[in-house]
């Protein structure tokens, strides 16, 4: 009799695949999405199913990514009995960046008065002020918009509160990250706020993702981690109520928000220029004596908003040497891959 041929590797896997899908689709009404590990240390265990999920999404298929998502948001919803206020006079703020940009002097109060004067910042103010639970409201039925806060935009004739609540998020974009039609309107705030900065690949008009932002390595003090962790807040309210925030940020960036971990090739999409720099002082052949005397670095890397950091202590006074130039390869790489390390996961918080 004829054998029966066995199935192809690929097949198999796929065969795989898809039977892991069935049955995570019967096991999501049983999953606890309310029991999540936000960080997970490297190079260990997931302590829950839903942060296990979070791990393994490569293995989940599309259609199952979204009833998980919908699953995980029905479950962490709250009943409230109204939406929590936000209160912006739009108006009032407009006059005054208007007024700082004709009075220059002193720059670093009139940063700080800019910043104060933004939307994102007013927003953050009062979204501390809030119990966050508030902000995971069940889905309405029928035509009422879905809002996770009411926005009020004082002495402004508005009609209905889904516009106001659109808008809001289309004016913290414009500040986050000024497009060319918007940057006139913005450019003070902007560059009050510092959250974002344009990639190197981004200033250079080089490599992949030319238009492509990233957060800002040097936005590290107290008061700007807590800047974004109000900004992961924002994207948490539009992923449950399918309002957008338009900022284009690096896939390196994304993959960090997620949780996915990162490589060398990550850099592409960032900083081109820097990709062979590990690489160059690994496999060079040059000589000890030629080696030192042409690269004449010290153990410090430039980041993407171009701020300069120290890999090791005192690294700005120690030299590069060809001993050491592996150990150098090694953060050089480390600094780069992890330098919105600190911002990405205030996001998460």
């Amino acid at each position: 009799p004829r054998s029966t041929p066995k199935p192809s590797s690929a097949a198999s896997d796929v065969y795989k695949r898809q039977s892991f899908n069935n049955n995570l689709m019967r096991a999501i009404p049983y999953i606890n999405w309310t029991m999540c590990v936000n960080t997970i240390p490297e190079n260990s265990l997931p302590l829950t199913i839903s942060s296990f999920l979070s791990s393994a999404r490569c293995l989940c298929l599309n259609y199952v990514k979204i009833c998980l998502q919908e699953a995980a948001l029905g479950q962490t919803t709250v009943p409230r009995e109204r939406a929590p206020r936000i209160v912006f006079e739009r108006l009032k703020l407009a006059r005054a960046m208007s007024n700082d940009k004709d009075t220059r002097t002193k720059e670093d109060d009139n940063k700080g008065k800019r910043l104060a004067e933004s939307i994102f910042f007013r927003t953050y103010e009062q979204i501390k002020e809030l119990d966050l639970t508030l902000l995971r409201p069940i889905k309405p039925q029928g035509s009422a918009p879905f809002l996770c806060f009411e926005v009020i935009f004082k002495g402004e004739n508005v009609v209905g509160e889904g516009g106001p609540y659109r808008q809001l998020f289309s004016d913290i974009s414009a500040e986050l990250q000024p497009s060319a039609i918007s940057a006139g309107y913005t450019d003070n705030r902007s560059s009050a706020l510092h959250l974002l900065c344009p990639t190197p690949n981004n200033k250079h008009k080089q490599g992949e993702s030319q238009d492509k932002y990233t957060f800002t390595p040097s936005a590290k003090s107290t008061a700007d981690l807590l800047l974004y962790e109000c900004l992961g807040i924002l994207m948490g309210c539009c992923i449950r109520t399918g309002v957008r925030l338009s900022l284009d940020l690096a896939p390196i960036v994304w993959k960090q928000i997620v949780g996915e971990p990162l490589n060398i090739t990550d850099l592409e999409g960032l900083d081109k220029s820097f990709v062979n720099i590990p690489e160059f002082l690994l496999d060079c052949k040059l000589t000890k004596e030629n080696f030192e005397a042409y690269c004449g670095e010290t153990f410090t890397t430039i980041l993407s908003d171009e701020s300069t950091t120290e890999l090791i202590p005192d690294g700005a006074n120690i030299p590069v040497t060809d001993e050491r130039r592996e150990e150098y390869a090694e953060l050089l790489l480390k600094a780069r891959l992890t330098e919105s390390k600190l911002q990405c996961n205030a996001v998460r918080k």
